[in-house]
C-alpha cells in the first residue's frame, strides 16, 4: 500500500510540473532560456551592492585571534593526548577520528577556520551584516572557552607537570 501511495504522489507532482511548464511549453527553445533568465533576475530583485567590504578593521583583528586560537587549541589537544598516553578523548565525535595525528590535528583547524569564515563571508554577502559580526564574535568566544577549559585541565593547578 505503501509504494502505491508514493507513486501517486510522484505523479502528482509531476503533473503539475507539467501544468506549470505549459505557458513556456508554445515558446521557442532560445526564448525559454531568456524568459527562465528574466525570472531569475526578478526572483534577485534590486539588490543593493555590498555596503561594507568584508574585512573591516574588525574582522582583520578576529581572524588571526582566531587562527591563533585553533592553533592553540590543536598544540593542546596534542599535548593532553600525549600526557595522557592515549586515555584524552576528543570531545567533538567530528574531530574525534581527525586529531589521532598532527596531520589531522592541522587539517581539523582549516577545516574549523574555513568554515567559520566562510559562513561570517555568506552571511555578510547575503546583506545579513550584523548576523555575520555576531557570528565571528560567537565563534572567538567559543573557540576561547574551548581552548581556556582544555589548558585549564591540560596544565591546570591539579596536574602535576614536572
Amino acid at each position: 500500500m505503501k509504494t502505491r501511495d508514493a507513486l501517486s504522489a510522484v505523479g502528482l507532482v509531476l503533473s503539475l510540473c507539467s501544468m506549470s511548464g505549459a505557458q513556456i511549453a508554445e515558446a521557442p527553445s532560445h526564448q525559454k532560456s531568456i524568459a527562465t533568465a528574466s525570472r531569475a533576475y526578478q526572483f534577485l530583485g534590486d539588490t543593493p551592492a555590498i555596503s561594507a567590504p568584508f574585512l573591516t578593521t574588525e574582522n582583520k583583528i578576529e581572524i588571526p585571534i582566531l587562527a591563533g586560537l585553533y592553533a592553540f587549541d590543536g598544540f593542546t589537544t596534542q599535548h593532553a593526548r600525549i600526557l595522557e598516553g592515549g586515555h584524552f578523548a576528543e570531545i567533538n565525535p567530528l574531530a574525534r577520528s581527525l586529531v589521532q595525528t598532527r596531520k589531522g590535528q592541522v587539517i581539523a583547524g582549516v577545516l574549523g577556520m574555513s568554515t567559520s569564515i566562510g559562513t561570517a563571508y555568506v552571511l555578510h554577502r547575503f546583506h545579513h551584516d550584523r548576523a555575520a559580526r555576531w557570528f565571528m564574535r560567537a565563534n572567538v568566544a567559543a573557540e576561547t572557552l574551548n581552548v581556556t577549559a582544555l589548558a585549564v585541565t591540560t596544565y591546570g593547578p591539579s596536574r602535576r607537570i614536572w
